[in-house]
């Protein structure tokens, strides 16, 4: 009963304090922020999302030079000349500029250049961007695949239309590869919103004990018929269930947005013992520190450490990126069957290494408590 009594002390300590309330607060409108994001750059993927998922933007207007295709999800204008004033005039997200007898050519075996000018000072141009790449795409793959029946030479092909673009404003070309927008949410955006409880919950523990300690009651608590291992889980568990519960509701936001998140008890389980890990080290770095100021640094510190592990595989190469934990999230929330034998190892190494972290701590809380006696 005494460490149920403890639980709930710091479980109302914690979210009582307004500090974390603050802290909950602008993690919410960094994920709101976020999620906005999502939405837009998701609708680039499939223009009829944005009405589905409630998120309202205006159409842009695009013009059109000796083109005649549609392009969903954007309002075309056909120009008769290449005037880029038009984009200020017209208020133009974007300027599509085709070749004269661009069809004869194509038909005739010829390779075309389509440029586009994009206005870089208006919000949707990415989005714009985006669509027309698709749109002109998809053409060029059609009279590829036509070439291909009639010449049977794939190799001979290559790509009969050659895609220009450029910023108004700006003498240099600039060329794009495809939008990836769906990678950059599930393999960023998304793991960083998840991971956010889990940063938090280390500086949570270094509060809770340390706060202990500059409060002079620290001695008291170790004092009380309660044993070292009841007061760490009296002080771990609340942690790790409002953590958890943070994650809970941002995926439950992110799904009333109608952004999918597969697999949410193993991303849930996953988390747990990543939590566990972090608050860990924030038992390590309270043994340390004999006040919040100290403790504080430490968790400074060892965010911007793991942020650099986590995060800087993203740009080190595939293979580096398979090691961070933001694959695994990234994998588990977009994929809707995961192979659970592959799985189960990296849950038993990090379940091994977050127990292994947890009694490191309390073995050195213990420790400098002797010294300090």
């Amino acid at each position: 009963m005494k460490i149920v009594t403890l639980f709930k002390k710091e479980f109302m300590d914690i979210v009582t304090e307004k500090v974390y309330l603050l802290a909950f607060l602008v993690q919410m409108i960094m994920v709101v922020g976020i999620i906005y994001t999502a939405l837009l750059y998701t609708s680039i993927n499939n223009p009829a999302y944005t009405a589905s998922s409630g998120l309202k933007t205006q159409t842009p207007r695009i013009g059109v030079v000796g083109l005649d295709m549609k392009f969903e999800g954007l309002r075309a204008f056909k120009l008769e000349s290449a005037d880029t004033s038009a984009i200020r005039d017209l208020n133009l997200v974007a300027l599509v500029i085709a070749p004269e007898n661009m069809n004869i050519a194509l038909q005739n075996g010829e390779n075309v250049e389509i440029t586009i000018i994009l206005d870089n000072t208006n919000i949707l141009s990415g989005y714009a961007d985006a669509v027309i790449t698709r749109h002109l795409q998809k053409l060029s793959e059609k009279i590829k695949k036509e070439r291909i029946s009639r010449i049977g030479d794939a190799e001979a092909i290559l790509n009969p239309i050659f895609i220009e673009k450029t910023v108004v404003g700006e003498e240099k070309k600039i060329f794009f590869d495809s939008p990836k927008f769906i990678e950059l949410m599930y393999g960023f955006l998304m793991p960083f919103i998840l991971l956010l409880p889990t940063f938090l919950s280390m500086n949570m523990t270094t509060d809770s004990i340390v706060g202990e300690k500059e409060k002079k009651t620290y001695e008291i608590l170790i004092s009380t018929p309660l044993t070292k291992k009841e007061i760490m889980l009296g002080k771990v568990l609340p942690i790790l269930l409002i953590s958890d519960i943070q994650a809970l509701v941002w995926i439950f936001i992110l799904q009333v947005k109608s952004i999918v998140v597969f697999n949410i008890p193993l991303i849930i389980l996953f988390l747990t013992l990543l939590n566990l890990s972090f608050i860990g080290v924030g038992v390590i770095i309270s043994a340390f520190s004999d006040t919040n100021k100290d403790a504080d640094i430490g968790v400074t510190l060892s965010i911007i450490l793991f942020s650099l592990i986590f995060f800087a595989p993203l740009s080190l190469g595939k293979n580096i990126y398979t090691l961070s934990p933001l694959a695994v999230l990234s994998k588990l929330a977009s994929n809707p069957v995961v192979n659970i034998y592959k799985i189960i190892p990296i849950y038993f190494i990090l379940f091994l290494g977050s127990i292994a972290i947890i009694c490191l701590g309390g073995r050195l809380l213990e420790w400098k408590e002797n010294l300090r006696l």
